[in-house]
């Protein structure tokens, strides 16, 4: 896992973790078009489980345990 996040991944990763409190999974088509080279560079860092779709396309269910752990102490940390 790659602990060093840009401010823009972490606030990605901050949307995408609220998204799964809501949802059982994000689509990366829900997430701005902009916002989803982060949204990639998550899941290959290991902060998000990333999973393919038939069509190609990427999808999340979860944060790693890890990232679990890393995001709480961030939100405590605000």
């Amino acid at each position: 896992m790659d602990f060093n996040i840009t401010a823009d991944e972490e606030r990605v990763l901050f949307h995408v973790a609220s998204r799964l409190e809501a949802s059982p999974q994000v689509l990366e088509s829900e997430i701005e078009e902009a916002d989803r080279p982060k949204f990639r560079s998550l899941i290959k860092k290991g902060w998000l489980v990333g999973l393919s779709a038939e069509d190609g396309s990427l999808y999340t269910e979860t944060l790693t345990p890890l990232a679990q752990t890393a995001l709480s102490n961030r939100r405590d940390a605000r």
